[in-house]
């Protein structure tokens, strides 16, 4: 009996998740409580569903001197933006925050 509820539970579970796929995203967390990354200024952390990624607040909007990047198969980067030298968001993923975890050991 423990056995056959033990499978239906995990079969249930399998089956949530196979159902709502976009509910969910990496589960690494880049920021917050369980890391000694923050997010750079602009940004927020935020749960994705499974980890924890930088996010520009529901609130941001485009700076007047900046256009909103079009990045071809890129919808977002999970420790945020690059800036270009007037302050705007270029395509490329701001990976240097990370440097941190590559010297551990």
């Amino acid at each position: 009996m423990k056995f056959t509820l033990l499978i239906l539970i995990i079969a249930l579970l399998c089956g949530i998740g196979h159902a709502y796929p976009d509910r969910r995203g990496i589960c690494l967390t880049f920021c917050g409580t369980f890391s000694k990354h923050t997010c750079p200024q602009g940004y927020e952390c935020r749960s994705n569903g499974c980890g924890h990624e930088c996010y520009r607040p529901m609130n941001f909007q485009v700076p007047a001197n900046c256009s909103a990047p079009s990045c071809e198969g890129q919808s977002h980067c999970p420790v945020g933006y690059k800036v270009d030298s007037n302050g705007c968001d270029t395509c490329d993923c701001d990976w240097s925050a990370m440097k941190d975890y590559s010297q551990l050991g």
